[in-house]
C-alpha cells in the first residue's frame, strides 16, 4: 500500500484550554508507487464534542496522466466522505475548502475520532507526493 498513516494520526487529539476556542487538527500523508482505491490512511484525530467549522485539503500532483482520474475522500468511520467527496485536488496539485455539507457543524460523539483519507478513484498515471488536510473546530 503506497499510503501510510500520518505521524499526527498516532497522537491524541490536541489539548483545548478554554471552551469556545477554535482549534485545528492537521495531518499529512505521503503516497508512493501505484495509487489505487485500495489506499487509505489515518490523517489525524478529532476529540469528543468537537464541532467542525471548516475543512481544507491540499495535494501534490499525484496523477500526471494527460487525463487524470484520481479523486480523494476525506471522512471518518461513520461517513467515509463526510468532509470531501471525490475531491480532484490531486489531479493537478491544488487545494480546496469546498467541504461536503455533511461535515459542516458535525459534532464528534466518540473520542479521538480518526479522520481518514481514501482514494476514491484510481490514478491514471501515479506520481509520488503528499496530501495535507486540516479541520478547524471548537469545543463548546
Amino acid at each position: 500500500m503506497p499510503a501510510s498513516n500520518s505521524t499526527q494520526s498516532r497522537l491524541a487529539a490536541p489539548g483545548h484550554g478554554f471552551g469556545g476556542n477554535v482549534k485545528v487538527s492537521y495531518g499529512e500523508v505521503a503516497f508512493t508507487g501505484t495509487i489505487t482505491t485500495a489506499d487509505s490512511a489515518a490523517m489525524f484525530n478529532l476529540p469528543v464534542g468537537a464541532i467542525v467549522l471548516h475543512a481544507t485539503i491540499e495535494a501534490d500532483d499525484l496523477d500526471t496522466g494527460g487525463s487524470p482520474t484520481i479523486t480523494l475522500n476525506l471522512g471518518d468511520a461513520g461517513d467515509a466522505d463526510r468532509y470531501f467527496a471525490a475531491s480532484t485536488v490531486a489531479q493537478a496539485g491544488t487545494q480546496s475548502s469546498a467541504s461536503a455539507v455533511a461535515g459542516m457543524f458535525f459534532t464528534v460523539t466518540e473520542g479521538n475520532t480518526a479522520v481518514r483519507l481514501a482514494v476514491a478513484a484510481n490514478a491514471a498515471t501515479s506520481a509520488a507526493g503528499s496530501v495535507r488536510a486540516a479541520i478547524l473546530y471548537y469545543l463548546p
